[in-house]
């Protein structure tokens, strides 16, 4: 009781902040965003419209091989960003196509939500068969493969997520992650995302993105559409463990998501490991998980997945015993001088239970 309490007045509290900002972005002189038109759109080279939200000071290196990486299968880029003073001069025409400074509105739904708004109104029914969206959350790493590209930009599937989460309850159902989706031209269009999009309030609180933004979002597809898939689905994961297991050995897949899995589920494996028993585990436990935190070194290593969430080590889903199997991942894919550059993020970075706690108080209400 106490529990549903507390989030009730965590929840009051986010509803109070929503207002305040959405009438600050009203009535203060210069806080509507910024648009600038870098390049039009050209239908005779670009197929589907990403819109790509940057959290930095600047568009990094990482961020800029993506991009480039999308424009070769025809993005038309919409770079979103809320970050104050941000460095304009890191934008770079030939990856990035329009600019929008958002003033420091809200989270990565608050930046989906203008570039949206400007499609709607640049584009209006012409819009074209797929639009994805991105942020840069994670780490980009060069793979020889882009099968998530083309299963993003799949006509047959409405809605196309990364992973799909399972869910705990009442404040986490069953949801696909946004850092990385598509949509069809039939979804974008319709009256359902319009008015998700005009109902969603620039609020500056994770918690708001995530019940508002994420999981509502996911709803509004599966009541649009049966077709929605994950690309990395729980079955998906099952199925390349069991390679994984088949191709390099129990003992070194277990290396791999060990840290990950007893960390979320304070269970202790011991050598030597009966591969049934882990693999019947996870299955079993994929609702406690985060499937990218827990998957990453493993779909680096075996399938060509390539992306480092830039929290894998922020909430503790990875241990710091796991950061050298991750160096010696990562160098292998993508060499020392990427690892070595990942490691040093990470190790600065820290972790949450060593901020102080004014940050950890934020963070648990959704401001940080």
């Amino acid at each position: 009781m106490l529990r549903v309490m507390a989030e009730i007045f965590l929840e009051a509290i986010a509803v109070v902040v929503a207002y305040a900002q959405q009438l600050r972005f009203h009535v203060l002189p210069g806080s509507r965003p910024e648009i600038r038109e870098l390049r039009a759109w050209d239908g005779a080279k670009d197929r589907f419209i990403l819109i790509y939200v940057g959290y930095s000071h600047a568009i990094d290196d990482f961020s800029r091989s993506y991009l480039g990486r999308l424009k070769k299968h025809g993005a038309y880029v919409i770079f979103v960003t809320n970050f104050p003073g941000f460095d304009v001069q890191s934008l770079d025409s030939s990856c990035v196509d329009v600019y929008i400074d958002n003033r420091d509105r809200g989270w990565d739904f608050a930046q989906y939500k203008t570039a949206s708004e400007y499609v709607m109104e640049r584009f209006g029914e012409d819009v074209p068969q797929k639009l994805v969206y991105a942020n840069d959350s994670v780490f980009y790493i060069e793979r020889n493969g882009d099968d998530h590209v083309s299963n993003l930009l799949d006509e047959q599937f409405d809605f196309v997520g990364a992973f799909e989460l399972s869910g705990r309850g009442r404040n986490s159902p069953w949801h696909l992650s946004s850092w990385l989706f598509s949509v069809s031209r039939g979804l974008f269009l319709s009256k359902e995302m319009r008015g998700f999009w005009s109902g969603h309030l620039p609020l500056k609180n994770k918690r708001y993105a995530i019940r508002n933004g994420e999981h509502k979002l996911t709803a509004i597809a599966l009541a649009y559409s049966s077709k929605v898939r994950a690309i990395y689905s729980n079955d998906y994961l099952i199925s390349a463990l069991r390679q994984s297991i088949s191709r390099k050995g129990s003992d070194r897949t277990f290396a791999l998501i060990s840290s990950a899995i007893q960390n979320s589920c304070e269970r202790k494996f011991h050598d030597p490991v009966d591969a049934e028993d882990f693999v019947n585990f996870v299955r079993r436990n994929l609702y406690a998980f985060s499937p990218i935190h827990v998957f990453s070194l493993l779909l680096i290593a075996d399938f060509e997945f390539p992306f480092v969430k830039k929290d894998l080590f922020w909430f503790g889903n990875q241990t710091y015993d796991a950061l050298w199997k991750f160096e010696e991942v990562i160098s292998q894919v993508a060499g020392m001088e990427v690892a070595s550059e990942l490691l040093r993020y990470f190790l600065r970075r820290g972790r949450l239970s060593e901020a102080g706690l004014k940050y950890r108080l934020k963070q648990r209400i959704g401001l940080a």
